[in-house]
């Protein structure tokens, strides 16, 4: 059975938490080991962000060699940005939705099977939200989003210009010790999270935050990056900013068919290598960096 150590600074309702609670309550029995886990929830006193209120549109930016502006946008890009707007609109918590910044968008068939992925750069008011999300445009002309969402580059010191779900009430830290925590019970740990219906699900190397938002699960792998710190909490950092991304298709040496997200941070390119997409909404990827060359 776990030992659950439970830490809360909060002093606003904590009807998530105490769901959250529950579930990792459980946490231990589910993986047949002795596992310690503190719960810490950290509250911080920043300036507030002023952010402008959604007016029931997408702004779209003009950003590095994709330009947006004055020009007639995608089929695809248009059935995403209609999705986006009446099924799963990102960041909301209670009723306060912002507007969305949206910095590039890439459209490719990763696994040539006629459904086509829709990869959108955003450019998020939230703290742990992820800057590439990936929509899937089925067959019937409908759109999905896929629940495994990216945030490429290194952790860097948070500037207090984001937003944070855990002044909400809505944020908690899971530090996990003991054990080392697979891959896999990592992800049987997001799954379970998601059944509970939370929101946000960001697995690092040494914790996993999770939140309250609303909308279908979301999902972000950031244990290949090294810890910002040596805190299990992720009030002092932030995810970098991503210059400008890209997609390519092709064919691995199996000769299956294969895709890869490429996106620019600072002065690396992260690549990830989509070999396809589980149904449950995961990404069977392999990420690379490299150094970007400057011209």
């Amino acid at each position: 059975m776990a030992v659950v150590q439970i830490k809360i600074m909060k002093t606003k309702p904590l009807t998530f938490l105490l769901v959250l609670t529950s579930l990792f309550l459980f946490f231990g029995s589910v993986f047949g080991q002795q596992t310690k886990l503190n719960i810490e929830s950290h509250y911080k006193n920043g300036n507030e962000v002023e952010v402008a209120q959604i007016n029931n549109d997408t702004d779209v930016q003009e950003k590095s060699s994709l330009r947006l502006k004055n020009r007639k946008l995608p089929e695809e890009l248009i059935k995403v940005k209609k999705y986006i707007l009446e099924n799963d609109y990102p960041e909301v918590f209670g009723e306060e939705n912002y507007r969305v910044a949206v910095d590039g968008f890439e459209i490719a068939d990763f696994g040539n099977d006629g459904l086509v992925e829709v990869i959108i750069l955003y450019r998020p008011h939230y703290l742990q939200s992820p800057t590439i999300v990936i929509y899937q445009i089925q067959k019937d002309g409908s759109v999905k989003r896929i629940r495994e969402a990216l945030a490429p580059g290194p952790l860097v010191k948070r500037k207090n210009y984001f937003l944070d779900s855990h002044e909400l009430g809505e944020g908690i830290d899971l530090a996990l010790s003991g054990k080392r925590i697979t891959y896999e019970k990592r992800k049987a740990l997001a799954k379970l999270a998601a059944e509970k219906k939370a929101g946000l699900i960001v697995q690092y190397k040494n914790f996993t935050h999770v939140d309250g938002r609303k909308g279908e699960n979301t999902y972000i792998d950031m244990s290949h990056v090294e810890p910002f710190d040596s805190k299990q909490t992720c009030a002092s950092f932030e995810f970098s900013k991503v210059d400008f991304i890209y997609a390519a298709v092709g064919s691995r040496e199996d000769n299956k068919n294969s895709g890869a997200i490429l996106a620019k941070v600072g002065n690396q390119v992260y690549m990830y290598e989509i070999a396809g997409i589980y149904k449950d909404g995961y990404l069977d990827k392999k990420i690379s960096v490299f150094k970007a060359k400057s011209y």
